[in-house]
């Protein structure tokens, strides 16, 4: 019995995991890293800027930018042999760090994420549109881009922490007799 809710409870989490693999890990990441039967291995860490945590038995762990996949296993390959003969290691986010909305919405600020969370959803964290009659444009910068550009997108791309979202209003709206651009009038 015991040995069955064990393979339950590992089953599990490895689903969890593997959902979780394309998710890489940055700072104002909550992890919790978890060596089952070892509660002195249990930790709850926040990724700082540095972007290493230390954790006993292993020292200073670089781990920015891994999966949450990646760090069992780094976890794992540390622990194994000279302290544990097969630890079995269970690493998952327990608070992403948070995304930016700026613009033209009625809070600016910071939110927390939420796996899945959509452009949409983040309007109506922010309190929608300050101008909610006219034509607004939205778009992201994304946490991990290269550049500095935001890049244009629709009302349901998902967003990712780290993200900030912008919102404008449409400068170029079209005038409904002329069909030509308010902006060139």
């Amino acid at each position: 019995m015991y040995k069955t809710i064990t393979f339950l409870i590992l089953l599990l989490l490895s689903l969890k995991a593997i959902a979780n693999e394309t998710y890489r890990v940055e700072p104002g990441d909550t992890i919790k890293i978890q060596v089952f039967g070892e509660d002195d291995l249990t930790k709850q860490l926040m990724l700082e800027n540095s972007g290493e945590v230390t954790y006993p038995f292993l020292g200073i762990l670089p781990i920015q930018g891994l999966t949450v996949y990646e760090i069992e296993q780094l976890i794992f390959n540390g622990l194994k042999g000279d302290y544990l003969i097969y630890p079995h290691v269970s690493v998952e986010v327990v608070k992403y760090r948070p995304f930016y909305v700026r613009g033209d919405v009625q809070g600016e600020g910071t939110y927390p994420y939420k796996p899945g969370l959509t452009v949409g959803q983040a309007m109506v964290l922010a309190g929608g549109s300050m101008n909610p009659v006219q034509k607004i444009e939205f778009y992201i910068q994304s946490y991990n881009s290269s550049g500095r550009d935001f890049k244009l997108v629709e009302f349901s791309r998902k967003l990712n922490a780290g993200d900030i979202l912008l919102v404008e209003q449409n400068t170029d709206l079209v005038h409904t007799k002329t069909h030509k651009r308010i902006s060139e009038e």
